[in-house]
């Protein structure tokens, strides 16, 4: 039977909505089960979220698990407004796009646009952010630039990922969940005191699938599409005072996937599909001239236009083997009307690949050994309760590196490509925010964050003879250091007419940092030349209000974003190819709008809409060789994306409850370059449909779930980029469904 994934991310008290008691004075987690009751630290304090002036989604502990949410990637089931694009199917560096703010490049080495804190610790690159979600306390997503708080990289926005906390009471949870492709899921943890001021909790997960979930036509082919990834978290939390508490938190992941496999475009071939390949590169090298109705059509095997995307013919698999580890102290203190938590991070990430390209008739073959390691340290002092005026003040340093190796093996060629890029970067920050309480029902917030970064590159391309025997030539090589430094600043006027409403407005100067192209195969040392820090002016104005008793809750907000000097994978011509480019284009803006509205009518029933819209402009720019007028759309930035769900749970007896959810996301198309060519017109334009029924024995602890996700089996691209002379599709996970059975204690 072909059974999928059954990942459950149910910690200890999703099952029947309750929360574990933990130490409120040192956990900045959010509860966040609807009303104006929730909690978030999108402004690193624990605030009402009617008393934050941003645009925030808490996504809670009971939701991931009624969502489904396997991994960061699918927090656009969850978010409005957020697109996310994977590398590979199954988990593999997530690209984030908040308000059509993003990146169209999925290389290690360039900076991110959203910033993720995985337990107060942020994570450089997107690589080391493909890390599998389980025992959670709740998720946050804030829109728009957070530079201030968050530090560089974070002008799109910031997630904030936080762990279940160790219980001073025993606790605990194991949920064991089977689906179709033979996919079995186990998980699991256990919480509690081990000393009178020690307390602890140990989490665990296995996601194994062993039938792949694509169709290899090619004779004795590989499954593609098995994923095999095991994680464990341990926690120690000591409290020798009130005031005083120290956490410690040990991560440990592990990978070995064959994920999902790409469809390959751009060559000529010399007679249909199943021809031989040719040298011949397509007439020219620009994307929009691919012509599919022609001898460029496809490359031999790979059809596009096929009726199903999922089945293809691959002689050369692509495996993935990676292990992180990761290491967090944090150290809190309680002052008389302050507080200092500092936050010590460690992080190494390795990611093997042994890439092939998806064809019957292997034209490139990489082989990629990417390492990342940092270590941070972060402190925050800050008051507490309301004063007059609330202030915070905070430092950040780092120090990391990014080693991604490429072994670039073209038998259509005659040689060899060996590509290496190490780069060295160290940031040192200071911040500082004031919230002045001009009346009771208004309040001027203002803010800034001081950057300065060096970023240090030695790497390049060098050809090897087909039988990498013999040094040919060096195409690019660089070795050089960059420095930068900027200010972003945020201010903000906040009016709450009442408890329950919240009418905000701000002007914000968003920073992104500037850094190195890690452009594989590389032709000319240029290519590999820093690209500028990337700066986004934002205005929004917003509103947020409980209604009706907490029945109901409306939110809204209108952003424009002017950019300098943009970001984006661009183009070179040499020759008759085209070679990825990172650089700056230099006018870009946008505008947009998201609602939501949450309505509880009745005792148990929860119904969501959530919706945004954005309409972005790019001024005029060169790209392989060709002038592209002005008028252009953001890469991967959808017009409209919106979310219709519910959950309806109720009592069948005194024993049993029973509960039913559903939800569907749609989203417009985009494209994933920023020349808007036909070939990178992603087609998402389709609707994911998600449900849910539950069996539940609160009073035991024990609840059934049967799941299903993507029901309508909806074919979508998951991400298309190009690499070299060819143009990478990557599509998603068809429908999957299963049953989960998760007992806490």
């Amino acid at each position: 039977m072909a059974l999928a994934i059954g990942l459950a991310t149910t910690p200890a008290h999703a099952a029947d909505g309750a929360t574990d008691s933990a130490d409120a004075a040192s956990a900045d987690t959010a509860s966040a089960e609807g009303g104006s009751g929730i909690v978030v630290t999108a402004q690193r304090r624990s605030q009402s979220a009617l008393e934050v002036p941003m645009a925030v989604t808490a996504i809670s502990a009971q939701r991931l698990t009624e969502e489904r949410v396997e991994r960061v990637g699918e927090l656009i089931q969850a978010t409005s407004n957020v697109e996310v694009r994977e590398i590979r199917p199954g988990g593999g560096q997530p690209a984030i796009t908040i308000r059509g703010v993003g990146m169209n490049d999925f290389t290690v080495a360039s900076n991110p646009s959203t910033s993720v804190y995985m337990d107060g610790v942020y994570s450089p690159n997107i690589g080391t952010i493909s890390q599998q979600v389980f025992d959670l306390a709740e998720v946050e997503v804030l829109k728009g630039p957070q530079s201030t708080l968050y530090g560089r990289n974070a002008t799109a926005g910031a997630v904030i990922i936080n762990s279940a906390q160790p219980t001073d009471h025993l606790s605990g949870y194991g949920t064991v969940s089977y689906g179709n492709y033979d996919a079995v899921n186990v998980e699991g943890a256990i919480s509690g005191p081990i000393t009178s001021n020690l307390t602890g909790r140990l989490s665990a997960k296995t996601r194994q699938m062993y039938d792949g979930w694509m169709n290899n036509t090619y004779p004795g082919g590989q499954k593609i599409g098995t994923l095999h990834q095991t994680a464990v978290r341990a926690q120690l939390k000591w409290q020798p005072t009130d005031r005083l508490s120290f956490q410690g938190i040990f991560g440990y992941q592990y990978e070995n996937d064959v994920p999902g496999a790409m469809t390959v475009f751009g060559r000529k071939t010399t007679g249909g599909s199943s021809s031989s390949p040719s040298s011949t590169y397509c007439a020219t090298s620009n994307a929009n001239q691919i012509d599919f109705g022609g001898n460029c059509a496809s490359s031999w095997g790979a059809t596009r236009g096929s009726t199903n995307l999922l089945t293809l013919s691959e002689n050369d698999s692509w495996l993935v083997h990676s292990n992180t580890y990761t290491g967090t102290l944090i150290s809190s203190y309680k002052g008389d009307g302050f507080t200092v938590k500092a936050t010590t991070g460690y992080l190494w990430w390795h990611e093997y690949y042994n890439k092939g390209d998806g064809l019957p008739v292997t034209e490139q073959h990489y082989l990629l050994d990417q390492k990342t390691w940092q270590i941070s340290q972060d402190v925050v002092v800050s008051s507490t309760g309301q004063h007059f005026i609330d202030w915070m003040a905070g430092a950040y340093a780092s120090s990391g590196n990014v080693n991604n190796p490429t072994y670039s093996y073209t038998p259509i060629n005659g040689y060899n490509l060996f590509n290496t890029n190490n780069t060295y970067t160290q940031t040192l920050q200071g911040f500082a925010q004031l919230d002045t309480h001009i009346t009771p029902k208004l309040t001027l917030g203002t803010g800034a964050r001081f950057i300065y970064e060096h970023d240090h590159k030695a790497g390049g391309t060098f050809k090897y003879s087909a039988d990498w025997s013999t040094y040919m030539a060096t195409q690019a090589y660089l070795d050089q250091s960059i420095q930068q430094n900027a200010i972003s600043w945020k201010a903000n006027l906040d009016y709450k007419p009442d408890a329950n409403t919240l009418v905000y407005g701000s002007v914000t100067e968003g920073f992104k940092s500037g850094g190195f192209a890690a452009s594989p195969n590389a032709t000319s040392s240029a290519q590999l030349n820093p690209y500028k820090g990337e700066h986004i002016y934002a205005f929004e104005v917003g509103s947020k209000a409980s209604l009706a008793h907490h029945k109901v809750d409306l939110e809204g907000a209108l952003f424009y974003y002017v950019y300098h000097n943009m970001q984006t994978n661009q183009q070179q011509l040499v020759g008759n190819l085209n070679v990825n480019v990172f650089g700056n284009l230099p006018k870009a803006h946008l505008k947009g709008l998201e609602v939501s509205a949450t309505f509880r009518p009745i005792s148990g029933l929860e119904l969501k809409l959530d919706g945004g819209w954005v309409d972005t402009w790019v001024g005029a720019f060169t790209s392989g060789g060709v002038l592209y007028k002005a008028g252009n759309r953001f890469a991967n930035a959808p017009s409209f994306a919106g979310t219709v769900s519910g959950r309806y749970q109720w009592h069948l007896t005194d024993a049993v409850d029973l509960a039913l959810g559903a939800s569907a996301h749609r989203q417009s198309s985009v494209y994933a370059n920023t020349e808007n060519t036909a070939i990178y017109r992603v087609n998402t334009a389709a609707t994911l449909v998600n449900a849910q029924f539950q069996v539940l024995l609160p009073h035991k602890g024990w609840s059934m779930m049967f799941w299903g996700k993507n029901l309508t089996n909806c074919e979508y691209t998951n991400s298309t980029y190009q690499n070299s002379s060819t143009v990478n599709t990557l599509y998603n996970m068809p429908r999957t469904y299963g049953v989960s059975l998760t007992k806490n204690f």
